[in-house]
């Protein structure tokens, strides 16, 4: 009797701790920009940002395998972008990496994309920036350097927003989670999205990991 007993109540504790256990919604996450670097060349405007994402990137509510890439982002420092048919920058991280850029009217910037072999723990890199018959250095430093976690970001969002996430698991719905550091000199904040097929629900972080602006908006 007592071994039945003790039986129960082992069977009662396990099924209260997973009860109590808090969700992981961390397998849902899409991207991670977990780095922006900014910095400047003689003649341009320089930022970098380290991501881990799904290829291709696609705001639909499905989570695919998420791989290393670097975007490089120069503008002008005139504040006038003319446009350059053969610029490039060549940087090393683990390795040599050598990238062209392509005008982006929408980010009113010369961007160029690339996935790279890890993510570096170094706060500052440097590239070299060509065109024509020009090369210019830049030094990018970090801004973000562990001051902002986007796993907190993430705890802080799904801590708030325990009904909806719950709804979305509960009814087996698609959805997708997209973090993003975002740097507005000084501030850091952290982008969080959470992407369902048709509707994308987005949360701003501060550093102090608090929500401080929500807004929902259909997916393009």
């Amino acid at each position: 009797m007592k071994k039945l007993f003790a039986l129960v109540l082992i069977v009662c504790l396990l099924a209260l701790t997973s009860a109590c256990q808090k969700q992981d919604y961390f397998n849902r996450v899409s991207q991670i920009r977990s780095e922006v670097f900014v910095g400047e060349s003689q003649t341009f405007l320089v930022k970098a940002y380290l991501e881990s994402r799904e290829y291709p990137l696609q705001a639909d509510g499905f989570t695919g395998e998420l791989k290393d890439f670097l975007i490089i982002k120069l503008t002008y420092k005139s504040g006038e972008n003319s446009l350059i048919n053969d610029l490039s920058a060549d940087f090393s991280i683990d390795k040599q990496y050598s990238v062209t850029f392509a005008f982006k009217p929408d980010a009113d910037a010369y961007v160029a994309t690339t996935a790279i072999d890890q993510i570096p723990n170094d706060s500052v890199m440097t590239i070299t920036v060509n065109y024509g018959n020009s090369h210019e250095n830049a030094t990018l430093n970090a801004v973000n350097d562990g001051a902002i976690s986007y796993r907190k970001a993430l705890d802080a969002v799904t801590n708030a927003k325990k009904s909806l996430l719950s709804a979305l698991t509960d009814s087996d719905a698609d959805f997708e989670i997209m973090l993003r550091l975002i740097y507005e000199k000084p501030n850091l904040y952290y982008y969080v999205g959470i992407v369902e097929t048709e509707y994308t629900t987005a949360y701003l972080v501060n550093d102090k990991y608090e929500i401080i602006a929500e807004k929902r908006l259909k997916n393009q």
